[in-house]
């Protein structure tokens, strides 16, 4: 009951409405996190043992802080990507439209298709 108590107050300190919780290592630990990032820009995650060997508690630690790293450096690039997702759309509308433009070959000639996907490219 003391455990519950304590766990409870630990989960509450997180942002409801984005609280991941999950059981692991067949009930024998629990991690939560909401996936926010404090003033530090550091994210919490809650490791809740409830039965773990210390060698397990230490391995799962590190694949939790494994999977941060890699969460952290995939959110990189999204600013880069939100930019150019307009340009990409532009390229994909061009490219069906050419698309389109070959398979009724009469009206334009190969070469000027050509060029276009070369530039497309």
């Amino acid at each position: 009951r003391k455990w519950t108590q304590v766990s409870e107050k630990l989960i509450a300190g997180f942002d409801p409405t984005s609280l991941c919780y999950s059981l692991v290592e067949r009930g024998a630990a629990a991690i939560v996190t909401d996936f926010r990032q404090d003033g530090d820009g550091m994210t919490r995650i809650l490791l809740l043992d409830r039965g773990l060997t210390p060698a397990r508690t230490g391995a799962l630690s590190q694949r939790l802080i494994d999977i941060e790293t890699y969460r952290t450096l995939a959110m990189l690039g999204l600013p880069l990507a939100l930019t150019l997702s307009g340009r990409a759309r532009r390229i994909e509308d061009r490219l069906a439209l050419t698309t389109v433009e070959m398979k009724a070959a009469e009206t334009r000639d190969s070469q000027t298709l050509l060029a276009d996907l070369t530039e497309l490219a």
